[in-house]
């Protein structure tokens, strides 16, 4: 038995430098503008401030010396591979999402397939609900990129976004995440009832406006339209609509029996509140409607990793280089095959040659290629692409090789005064 790990870390490089001279990674627009980064594996040093005027060169240097992660920049400059921001000459970037498992609510207790379908579904929402649909960009400036491991990007390419600066690019994030207060889309006012008396009235957003607050009024309005065909009793429907939405049980009460009656009269409520006039009940009021559009605001925000989008000078996974936490290739992808994208097959890259590893006590089952693996501890026998993931989530090594030895304790502090 070898000492250490280098024939693992040889190993590693091997892998990673037969798939480099392989395949070519897609050159990002602007390739030349780019500047690139590398991490190596079983190093600490990141390689970055490096240009190249072309992407065969840029294949010589990653084959010559693999890296475990190949980054770009976002940004477009004159010069590329100067050491300071100041002498590269910014001229542009472009606005980049990053959608990350790690940060989903509840995502210490999903496996990673799990994680990586509840991530798939936030980020099918940012590019329909958001990108597309509310800010405009068209689908050919939107860039998809399974990230090879938690996630996925987003790098949109729209020449409007290209000068935003940062604190822009700041607000653009804050409308995707729904950084609104819903209290500026309800409003309680006094106008002219009959015979010129002065009225309490409801108002909020016509539902064709735009942003978030015509947004919140067409999910409002399809919310009751939902109740209002919902079959149950009406004390039944009441309590589920204020465990829902925090309505108090009476306002929640009354609400529902606006919403019951005569089909025709129940339309014509409905549609007011389509028109911004909310005034559909006694006992329904301002309070009311915030509630449900807060309910709905946090239903439908968007989400991503917001100092990413809002960073200029940002450096991005490449796409189409091997992840260095994975093996698993970081993934172009285009709307049309992003529903149906299964990331535990499409990205994985690497050969089904089989590899003897020995697999740590704390290896933990997953599955590859429609495969489940469930790995124990000592000697095992997998494919290439399983042995570099496990590998590389730090639960196996190249069999013969030995972990490094921990770090010796430091001693003690010394005892001094004071309580406990």
């Amino acid at each position: 038995m070898t000492m250490g790990m280098e024939r693992t870390w040889a190993f590693l490089n091997a892998s990673f430098k037969d798939y480099y001279a392989k395949h070519a990674l897609p050159p990002p627009m602007g390739f030349q503008q780019r500047e690139f980064g590398f991490m190596y594996h079983n190093e600490t040093f990141f390689r970055r401030h490096l240009g190249f005027p072309s992407p065969d060169l840029l294949k010589l240097d990653i084959v010559r010396k693999p890296p475990a992660h190949v980054y770009h920049s976002a940004a477009y400059y004159d010069h590329p591979s100067a050491h300071t921001m100041a002498e590269k000459g910014w001229v542009g970037a472009d606005l980049i999402f990053d959608l990350d498992a790690d940060h989903l609510e509840g995502a210490d207790k999903m496996s990673y397939g799990e994680m990586l379908a509840a991530v798939k579904v936030k980020f099918v929402t940012l590019i329909d609900n958001f990108l597309g649909d509310e800010l405009g960009y068209a689908e050919k400036d939107l860039h998809l990129v399974f990230s090879g491991s938690r996630g996925y990007h987003c790098h949109v390419r729209d020449s409007r976004v290209r000068q935003l600066s940062s604190p822009m690019r700041r607000e653009v994030v804050d409308f995707v995440t729904g950084k609104v207060e819903v209290d500026e889309f309800v409003r309680d006012l006094t106008v002219e009832g009959k015979f010129g008396r002065p009225l309490r009235s409801t108002r909020i957003p016509g539902g064709t406006e735009g942003g978030w607050g015509g947004k919140l009024t067409r999910a409002t309005v399809e919310h009751l339209r939902g109740i209002a065909a919902d079959s149950r009793p009406a004390t039944e429907k009441a309590k589920a609509l204020s465990e829902l939405t925090q309505i108090g049980p009476r306002e929640a009460k009354a609400l529902v029996e606006a919403l019951e009656g005569s089909p025709d009269a129940v339309a014509k409520r409905i549609a007011a509140v389509s028109d911004g006039v909310a005034d559909i009940h006694q006992g329904v009021g301002p309070g009311t409607f915030r509630h449900l559009f807060a309910y709905h605001l946090n239903r439908l925000k968007g989400w991503c990793d917001e100092p990413v989008s809002s960073d200029v000078k940002r450096l991005i996974r490449a796409p189409g280089s091997l992840h260095g936490k994975t093996g698993l290739r970081a993934t172009p992808l285009t709307r049309d095959k992003l529903d149906d994208f299964d990331p535990l097959v499409e990205a994985v890259a690497l050969g089904d040659e089989l590899v003897k590893v020995s697999a740590s006590p704390t290896a933990k089952p997953f599955t590859l290629k429609g495969q489940e693996f469930k790995p124990s501890p000592g000697p095992q026998t997998l494919p290439l692409y399983a042995a570099v993931f496990l590998i590389l989530r730090r639960q196996a090594l190249l069999e013969g090789d030995t972990p490094p030895a921990p770090p010796p304790l430091k001693p003690a502090p010394a005892a001094t005064g004071g309580t406990a």
